[in-house]
């Protein structure tokens, strides 16, 4: 089981990765009016998508620090 999850998270993180830009891309209309933002934050969406790279891999590395933290706990 763990194998087939595996797989099945690589090509979701791959297929994800290459894709990106078809949902959350500068400019895209695929949501169309499904998300609707507020007027005076409008400008937010712009700005987030022209930060620097070392700030939008936080999340990531955060989530790496943790895997790696429980794994270690959990196997001493």
């Amino acid at each position: 089981m763990a194998g087939a999850l595996a797989i099945l998270s690589l090509g979701s993180i791959f297929l994800g990765y290459a894709a990106r830009d078809l949902f959350i891309g500068f400019g895209t209309e695929f949501w169309g009016n499904s998300i609707q933002h507020a007027p005076a934050i409008a400008g937010a969406q712009l700005v987030g998508e022209f930060l620097p790279v070392y700030i939008k891999m936080i999340p990531f590395l955060g989530s790496i620090l943790s895997v790696t933290t429980v794994f270690l706990i959990n196997t001493s």
